[in-house]
């Protein structure tokens, strides 16, 4: 499949916003291609051009939104992370990597920049190299293929970057708050399957407790019959768990029940425990959450400040960094079969506004997708 471009401007559609006091809305943007010699124009040696087909959704993207004050300027920035779709063009120093098209997919993260439920997306493998070419023993769809990689991309860094000075392997017991959400889905799966870890607790509602012990989870705690948390897990960790404590703590949905008695459910420092967090001390309210009230709470401050100058536990509030050895994973555990794809609900292009009132109600089970090519 060879496109050809007779012109230096590609121009296409896009969902996009210009600041946090107006909506989300469909327009015209264009990326500048670059003159060849012999085939019109192409894109630069490092570049990747993708035609989307689909593209995923995630509470970042609301929490970007409500962020983008007048300060950061009213250019158009794009809506969304994730992608599928078809390579179109591919830069002289990728020619090893991907070929015109290839089936790809990945997580693309330009803080108000482009996003990727656009027509197009032009990707700087060199800086954003997450996109992977989608093996043929991978079987998903286009739309299952939209809906991984920014959760999984997560879920692997927390295990691998954020937890403590142990790594994580056979002899870790790992706690998920928010087992039943997007990226605990895929922390389960990941913790279970490519760490092999003695044992996973979930925090979730009972009425996801056979979902996620069918993803991994050996035993779960209700956060919806309990005020705080840290009665059921001081029970579990005396009943089922032998009086062992967790090597690794994420928490997925946020909160803060742990934190006064944290030495009561987390090993020592010195043995390698972490606790990390992607959302902080309270549970997001997705219509008005941003990054800078987030990072406002002295309760953060202090942990993180505490954290990195070596005093009491080691946490860790993150955003992603994409990297191409998490997505490779995924690849792998794809093909091996390893790996589940939760899709919650899939919009049309131009109903975005139902898929982005469906992020914001906060009972998405699983990721919400838009169809960017019609033919889907």
């Amino acid at each position: 499949m060879s496109v050809r471009f007779e012109t230096p401007h590609l121009t296409f559609r896009a969902i996009t916003y210009k600041n946090c006091n107006e909506p989300f809305q469909i327009t015209e943007e264009t990326i500048t291609l670059t003159k060849t010699s012999n085939e019109g124009y192409t894109v630069g040696d490092d570049e990747l051009l993708v035609e989307v087909h689909a593209a995923a959704l995630n509470p970042v993207d609301l929490y970007l939104y409500n962020s983008s004050y007048w300060i950061f300027g009213n250019k158009p920035k794009g809506l969304g992370r994730d992608y599928c779709g078809v390579a179109v063009k591919v830069g002289s120093n990728l020619s090893a990597k991907f070929s015109v098209g290839d089936r790809v997919a990945g997580v693309y993260t330009r803080p108000f920049g482009p996003g990727t439920v656009s027509e197009y997306v032009l990707i700087n493998h060199k800086k954003f190299g997450s996109t992977l070419r989608v093996p043929p023993g991978v079987l998903l769809t286009d739309v299952e293929l939209a809906a991984w990689p920014l959760v999984f991309s997560t879920a692997a860094e927390a295990l691998e970057v954020h937890r403590g000075s142990k790594p994580i392997g056979k002899d870790s017991v790992v706690l998920v708050i928010g087992g039943a959400t997007a990226v605990g889905q895929n922390l389960i799966q990941l913790a279970k399957n490519h760490y092999q870890v003695k044992k996973i607790v979930s925090v979730n509602s009972a009425s996801s407790n056979a979902f996620v012990t069918g993803l991994g989870a050996d035993y779960t705690i209700d956060y919806t019959v309990h005020q705080n948390l840290l009665k059921p897990t001081l029970e579990i960790i005396k009943t089922e768990l032998e009086g062992e404590k967790f090597d690794f703590i994420m928490d997925t949905v946020g909160g803060s029940d742990y934190f006064s008695d944290i030495n009561l459910v987390l090993k020592p420092r010195k043995e390698g425990s972490g606790y990390a967090t992607i959302v902080g001390d309270q549970k997001s309210n997705y219509v008005s959450a941003n990054i800078f009230k987030v990072l406002t709470f002295f309760g953060i401050f202090a942990r993180i400040i505490s954290s990195a100058l070596g005093w009491g536990f080691k946490y860790s509030y993150f955003l992603l960094t994409p990297s191409e050895k998490y997505t490779s994973w995924a690849m792998d555990m794809f093909e091996e079969k390893k790996l589940k794809v939760t899709v919650d609900s899939c919009y049309a292009f131009e109903d975005h506004q139902s898929a982005l009132a469906r992020l914001s109600s906060n009972r998405a089970q699983g990721k919400i997708v838009i169809k960017v090519k019609k033919s889907l």
